[in-house]
């Protein structure tokens, strides 16, 4: 993970994927998560609707762009952060997640966002390579 263009190590990825059916109009919602180890930096993304997906397989080279701003899709934006090992979070203005192929479990993402602290930085960038293994819930 980069924060302003600097190296920050992070934990390993998982990502989890729960369709959701709520009186027939059916949704789907993913987490991505870097499990908290005190010596590492992470991210907490939660409950990110994507869609009508019906499989964590249809993720595959899609895009999704969630934000603060107007006309975006919200999804709950606002309770996912990206934490720095020295307890610092960083709240998310606004985030592009792409997604690549799945191989043996771990599905590769691409994630681009714009964030702010609470000393009051703005405009922090953030970008996450790599893959994230798949969780079943």
């Amino acid at each position: 993970m980069t924060v302003n263009a600097h190296d920050v190590s992070i934990g390993h990825l998982e990502l989890s994927f729960q369709r959701i059916d709520d009186e027939g109009l059916g949704s789907a919602e993913i987490d991505l998560m870097a499990p908290d180890q005190r010596s590492l930096a992470g991210v907490a993304l939660n409950c990110l609707t994507v869609g009508d997906l019906t499989a964590v397989e249809a993720l595959q080279d899609r895009h999704f762009r969630f934000g603060r701003e107007s006309g975006q899709e919200e999804s709950n934006i606002h309770e996912s952060v990206f934490f720095l090992a020295k307890g610092d979070t960083l709240e998310i203005e606004h985030i592009d997640v792409s997604f690549g192929v799945i191989n043996a479990g771990v599905i590769e993402i691409d994630i681009r966002a714009r964030c702010f602290d609470h000393h009051g930085t703005t405009n922090i960038d953030v970008t996450l390579n790599g893959g994230a293994k798949i969780v079943r819930k």
